[in-house]
């Protein structure tokens, strides 16, 4: 049985654009639109560390640990939308993807790819990726967000989402929600179960429970975006036989940044270190 699905989000989402936006709101969102050579693994475990293929195939490394060179799945295309069109994923893509978040200059991401001195297509399929140093952590790094490939005609991507996975964004207005149509170009489209989803923007939690006892939100709730009260739960499953929790496991990690050449009690490494002291680690924990 094949159903739009609705889910609830707390706040609005201003941009789409994969390069610019850093929000972990903004990327749930493009998820469901864009792909990656590989992706983390999901499978029975809550945390699983394997990194399994995506729109890359196969991939191997150099002896030296500095050239990773990525195959494409052939057939791959994008969504059926001006001015892409449909046409099939290449590996100059793949370039002009990582050219974008590796050089533009106004990239929030560009640090995270400094590691990096050359991204080349060898040939219509063929990427590959060489290193300053080797990095056991590259594989992760292309794995996780952001590392989307968007194709290299749309140049406004936070206007146009276009991509190669499981939905097509149909309207997107960010107070209102995102909604997304199944892409029947997806390469895997026969594992896609829903004909759709709707992200709705409800901020006002008491409101967003109301529509889902009304049957109007599949999902309701997810981390930092309303999380339920012990004592709400309790009469969300006394008055709505059928409803599921499941508990989100979230890791949080405090930082303090220091900007080293002020001229300021922060200047010394007294009080740093005093500060390091301060902090109790096991009570964090």
């Amino acid at each position: 049985h094949r159903r739009r699905h609705h889910r609830s989000r707390q706040a609005p989402t201003p941009s789409l654009d994969p390069l610019k936006c850093t929000s972990y709101a903004c990327h749930n969102r493009v998820s469901l639109v864009y792909s990656r050579l590989v992706k983390p693994a999901k499978g029975e475990r809550l945390y699983d560390t394997r990194i399994v293929s995506d729109l890359a195939e196969s991939w191997t490394t150099s002896a030296n640990g500095l050239e990773w060179s990525f195959n494409l799945r052939r057939g791959v295309r994008w969504a059926s939308l001006p001015p892409v069109n449909g046409r099939e994923l290449t590996s100059d893509d793949v370039v002009y993807s990582f050219g974008l978040y590796a050089q533009e200059v106004d990239s929030p991401w560009r640090y995270r790819y400094e590691g990096v001195s050359e991204i080349k297509a060898l040939d219509k399929y063929l990427i590959q990726f060489t290193l300053k140093a080797p990095d056991p952590q590259f594989l992760l790094l292309l794995a996780s967000e952001p590392s989307w490939i968007v194709p290299r005609e749309v140049t406004t991507p936070d206007v146009v989402a276009i991509g190669t996975g499981p939905f097509i964004i149909a309207r997107h207005h960010p107070e209102v929600g995102s909604f997304y149509d199944k892409n029947p170009n997806y390469f895997l489209a026969e594992q896609v179960l829903l004909d759709g989803i709707d992200m709705h923007v409800i901020p006002d939690k008491g409101v967003a429970i109301a529509v889902f006892r009304t049957g109007g939100l599949d999902i309701l709730g997810y981390p930092g975006q309303h999380d339920l009260a012990k004592s709400e739960m309790d009469s969300l499953a006394k008055n709505s036989p059928g409803v599921q929790f499941n508990k989100a496991f979230r890791n949080l990690v405090w930082s303090l940044g220091v900007k080293y050449e002020c001229r300021c009690p922060l200047y010394k490494l007294a009080v740093r270190k005093a500060i390091n002291h301060s902090i109790d680690r096991d009570a964090l924990i």
